[in-house]
């Protein structure tokens, strides 16, 4: 399988850093922004693969920097995984209009949920 480049925009730093290191075990370029605001910077400047975002983030909501990368154009060739702790169905329904789905929630402990 060929090297994916990854933006994690996390600001959990424990999630963030079992992301970071999961990815570069598998052999992938991964990068890492702590709140919206640099995430949207940084997606903004360079060619990712693939978008892991948090939907509750610091300076700038996730469905935020998703909806801005959308309109810039820059993500529409990017697949997205949202993570969200949140379990409410309004809060799935808002992702609808980002092109974002919510894939589940993320722990340290379980990884990735389908």
């Amino acid at each position: 399988m060929a090297s994916m480049r990854i933006l994690i925009i996390e600001d959990d730093r424990e999630a963030a850093s079992y992301l970071v290191k999961a990815f570069r075990e598998a052999g992938h370029v991964a990068d890492h922004a702590a709140d919206g605001e640099d995430g949207l910077a940084m997606a903004m400047d360079g060619p990712y693969d693939v978008l892991v975002v948090d939907r509750m983030l610091p300076k700038k909501d996730g469905l935020s920097v998703i909806g801005e990368l959308r309109a810039a154009g820059k993500a529409t060739p990017t697949p997205g995984w949202r993570m969200t702790r949140r379990r409410a169905p309004s809060s799935r329904n808002r992702s609808a209009p980002t092109g974002s789905r919510p894939r589940g929630s993320i722990t340290t402990r379980a990884g990735l949920a389908p």
